[in-house]
C-alpha cells in the first residue's frame, strides 16, 4: 500500500510541475557593488557572484523552457549601470544598457519592482551582494549599503539614498505578484528575517501537498534566504585573484544550484545533481556547507510551505 501511494505521488509531482514550469516565467533582479574608489572597504567577489547567479538562473530557465528576464544593477568603481536582458523561449532576445548615478540606485530598483508585469505563478528573485548595515540585536534593523555612506552625515538625504533598509526592501518586493525569493549576501542580512531562530524541522512533502491540494494556494508569498544572522558578518573567500573571488555563502549557494567550479578556477553554469531545487533545500545545503567555516550561518524565514524553484 505504501509503495502504491509513493508511486502515485511521484506521478502527480512530475506531471503537474512540468506544466507549471512551462507556463511560468523567471524574473531575476540582481544588485552588486564592489565599493571600489569609495571610503568603504572594497569587496572582491560580489561582481563575480552576480555574474554567476545570472548565468546559472538563465541556464536553469532554459533547461525548463521558461522565459528568463534579468534586471542587473552593478557598481564598479565610478561606473554604475543597469542592464536588462531577456532570454525568451520564442522570439528575439533583448538587451538594454544604461548608465546610472549611484544616488539613484534605490529609486531605479524600486521602479523595476513596480513595473514588473508578472503573473501569480511566475518566479521572481532578488539577489544582493554587497555590504550590509547592522543595528542592535534588539532592534534587528539592517540595510543594504548602496554607496559611500562614510562621506555622508547620518540622516542626510544622501545617506538615505545610499541605504536601503531591509524592512523597506521586503515591503517593496512583496508588492510584486508571483512566487518571490529574496537572497541577501551581506553582513547582518538576517535582520530581514524577523524570527531568525534556526529551525531544522522542515519536510519538502509539505510543499508538494500544498501544490497538489484542492484548496487555493497562496502564490504571493515572499521567501527570504540570507547569508548570515542579524548579529553576524558574511565573509568572502580567501582567493588572492579578484577574478576568482566569491562570497562564501554565494559560492555554496551556486554549488547547490548546479553551477560548476572546475579545476584551475574554471567555472560556469551547469545542471544540478538533484531532481528539484527549493528554498529550504538551498538553506539546508548552504548551512551544512558553512558549518566547518563556523563564522556565519545562513537562515530562512518560516513560511507555510517551501518554494520549489525548478524541477528536472
Amino acid at each position: 500500500m505504501l509503495l502504491i501511494i509513493l508511486l502515485i505521488i511521484i506521478s502527480l509531482t512530475s506531471c503537474s510541475l512540468d506544466t507549471k514550469a512551462s507556463n511560468s516565467n523567471v524574473y531575476l533582479i540582481t544588485l552588486a557593488l564592489n565599493y571600489e574608489d569609495m571610503n568603504v572597504s572594497t569587496l572582491y567577489g560580489t561582481l563575480n557572484d552576480q555574474n554567476a547567479i545570472i548565468s546559472q538562473f538563465e541556464y536553469l530557465s532554459k533547461a525548463e523552457k521558461r522565459n528568463f528576464y534579468s534586471h542587473q544593477f552593478t557598481q564598479q568603481g565610478s561606473n554604475v549601470f543597469y542592464r536588462y536582458t531577456t532570454t525568451p523561449t520564442r522570439g528575439d532576445a533583448v538587451e538594454i544598457v544604461k548608465e546610472l548615478d549611484t544616488r539613484s540606485l534605490k529609486t531605479e530598483i524600486k521602479e523595476v519592482f513596480k513595473k514588473l508585469n508578472t503573473k501569480k505563478d511566475d518566479l521572481v528573485i532578488f539577489f544582493y551582494a554587497g555590504h550590509g548595515l547592522g543595528s542592535t540585536q534588539k532592534e534587528k534593523v539592517g540595510a543594504l549599503i548602496l554607496g559611500d555612506i562614510n562621506t555622508t552625515a547620518s540622516g542626510s538625504n544622501e545617506f538615505k539614498n545610499f541605504t536601503y533598509y531591509l524592512d523597506d526592501l521586503r515591503f517593496d518586493f512583496s508588492s510584486i505578484t508571483g512566487n518571490k525569493l529574496l537572497i541577501i549576501d551581506s553582513c547582518h542580512s538576517g535582520a530581514i528575517v524577523k524570527d531568525d531562530q534556526i529551525n531544522d524541522v522542515f519536510d519538502i512533502s509539505n510543499s508538494f501537498s500544498e501544490l497538489f491540494s484542492n484548496k487555493k494556494v497562496n502564490n504571493d508569498l515572499t521567501w527570504e534566504l540570507t547569508g548570515c544572522t542579524a548579529d553576524k558578518l558574511s565573509y568572502e573567500s580567501e582567493e588572492t585573484d579578484n577574478l576568482k573571488a566569491h562570497g562564501r555563502f554565494a559560492k555554496v549557494l551556486l554549488d547547490y544550484l548546479g553551477y560548476k567550479f572546475y579545476v584551475d578556477q574554471v567555472e560556469g553554469p551547469g545542471m544540478p545533481d538533484r531532481s528539484y531545487l527549493s528554498v529550504t533545500e538551498a538553506w539546508s545545503y548552504t548551512k551544512k556547507a558553512l558549518e566547518k567555516f563556523g563564522r556565519q550561518t545562513p537562515i530562512i524565514d518560516k513560511t507555510e510551505r517551501d518554494l520549489v524553484l525548478f524541477m528536472f
